[in-house]
């Protein structure tokens, strides 16, 4: 173990001599910094967190302190988990996203406001390593949010319809127009674009929806889909009522049987034979 050289004009240096290893980890590096920042109230400028001056700032506070090295040292191993209890955590914009609020909510929004340069899984982690809490409990605490996601990438087959190469773009912008139509949703709809099946998954997070609200809300968004593509589909057709007697109903009802086609075409292509050759309807015509 190399001693701690309070005398060193190297900050670096000093820094990383005083933990016996030539470069610590950037998370390592961050988990110093809040612990400095927020235990030991040192003054450190909140633009250096994650920074490229992050290093020199911690070795700032640390210099001519070899109690506080000795305590960072300590303390290190009470706060934080081994990567590899982490790694499931990727640089991902949804899972991000997803652990966000979920973590911060867990550790009580433990971080100092306004740290420009943690973002993303950084930030994330962060929360982590700063949450002051047995170390036990921190462990069985990120092992059941792993157990939570890994459930909630399951869900994501439900949403496979909306991955279409073709059309996956207009049955996402389908949804949003459901989810705008939709009081319960209409709000956070009204801030979120949906332009992919992960922009849809994050919505359904952000909502909290249950697994049931999710399953109806895709059945509705489903149906929206399918009587627009029949109306686009039949743009130059119309719907109209026709009152039939009993054995005239029959009588279309066996056609229908016989040719293999629907009501429908089946009165249509009668009225078009009947309206181009003229052949059995004989009435006079009103003058």
């Amino acid at each position: 173990m190399k001693g701690i050289r309070f005398d060193d004009d190297d900050a670096l240096a000093e820094l990383d001599a005083s933990f016996a290893q030539s470069h610590a980890s950037n998370r390592e590096d961050i988990w110093r910094w809040l612990y400095l920042y927020e235990h030991k109230e040192k003054r450190l400028d909140r633009d250096t967190c994650n920074g490229v001056s992050m290093r020199d700032s911690i070795a700032g506070a640390l210099k001519g302190n070899k109690d506080l090295v000795n305590e960072l040292r300590s303390q290190r191993d009470k706060f934080m988990l081994p990567a590899a209890d982490l790694d499931w955590i990727k640089e991902d914009t949804r899972q991000l996203k997803w652990l966000f609020d979920r973590v911060d909510d867990l550790t009580e929004q433990i971080l100092p406001s306004r740290l420009s340069h943690l973002t993303g899984r950084d930030e994330v982690i962060a929360m982590v390593d700063l949450w002051d809490t047995r170390l036990s409990n921190k462990k069985t605490s990120v092992k059941r949010l792993h157990e939570q996601w890994q459930r909630q990438q399951i869900k994501d087959i439900d949403l496979e319809w909306f991955q279409d190469k073709k059309e996956g773009l207009k049955r996402c912008s389908c949804a949003r127009d459901w989810f705008l139509s939709n009081s319960h949703y209409q709000r956070l709809a009204n801030r979120h674009l949906i332009n992919t099946s992960s922009d849809l998954a994050m919505f359904f997070e952000k909502a909290r929806t249950s697994e049931l609200e999710r399953k109806t809300a895709i059945k509705d968004i489903k149906a929206r889909w399918s009587r627009l593509q029949f109306n686009e589909r039949n743009s130059d057709r119309k719907q109209v009522n026709l009152m039939l007697s009993k054995k005239v109903i029959d009588q279309l009802d066996e056609l229908v049987t016989l040719h293999g086609m629907k009501r429908a075409q089946i009165i249509e292509a009668l009225v078009k034979k009947e309206a181009s050759a003229g052949e059995y309807l004989k009435f006079p015509r009103e003058r």
